[in-house]
């Protein structure tokens, strides 16, 4: 399970977002670290018995890093105050689908698929989607998939129109719009606390399975 501290850490971290602050709090940190590769383990080793793909990842490269990259994000603060575990074969920013547990105090979600691709990547997954759109209608319609995942499938923002390499009228063009295909849902700190954490954890992963697969089965030739 994820513990307390994990979540007192990051709350704390949010409200003395500094240098000097984390040079004190170092040791702290390590700990919750090792609390979370020691989660991120647990969580491979139940879930490759569903998805074997996953069976050989490092748990410690399943995070995100803490130290913000301020190439990219000047004026911010210098250190992210939540963590992201990724299981996906390709490893943490791998350009297949796989699957996330985005930890944050009082804002915790999981799921699987692609958020944020690339577009060479986007494109391909969206071509997958319009070439097979009754596989994946099957998957989005699902009793099971729908009732584990109400919002339906998501992605980082969705365009006005249906990209012109697609018919405009095409029956995927709202999914077509999208500019991911994620499952995206809410999971609170006392589920992630509690000792059937990485039960619950992984029954959101295997109801991503399905999506997940699809997406990689239009991708996964090219890399």
């Amino acid at each position: 399970m994820i513990n307390q501290e994990t979540f007192s850490f990051l709350k704390d971290l949010s409200a003395n977002n500094n240098k000097p602050w984390m040079t004190e709090n170092k040791e702290r940190y390590n700990e919750v670290k090792e609390n979370l590769v020691d989660y991120v383990q647990t969580l491979i080793d139940e879930f490759s018995e569903i998805d074997p793909t996953i069976a050989r990842l490092d748990a410690r490269k399943c995070m995100t890093r803490i130290n913000r990259d301020m190439r990219f994000a000047k004026n911010a603060p210098p250190y992210k105050d939540d963590f992201y575990l990724v299981l996906n074969k390709k490893q943490l920013h791998g350009v297949t689908a796989g699957y996330y547990l985005y930890i944050r105090p009082n804002n915790c979600f999981l799921g699987g698929g692609v958020w944020n691709p690339q577009k060479p990547e986007l494109d391909r997954y969206r071509k997958e989607v319009a070439d097979y759109y009754d596989d994946f209608k099957s998957i989005v319609d699902n009793a099971s998939f729908k009732k584990k995942f109400p919002t339906g499938i998501q992605g980082d923002g969705t365009l006005v129109n249906v990209p012109k390499q697609f018919d405009e009228n095409h029956p995927a063009g709202e999914y077509l719009k999208l500019k991911g295909f994620c499952t995206k849902e809410k999971i609170t700190q006392k589920e992630l606390m509690s000792k059937d954490s990485v039960k619950i954890v992984t029954s959101f992963f295997e109801a991503s399975k399905p999506l997940v697969d699809f997406l990689n089965r239009g991708i996964e030739f090219e890399y």
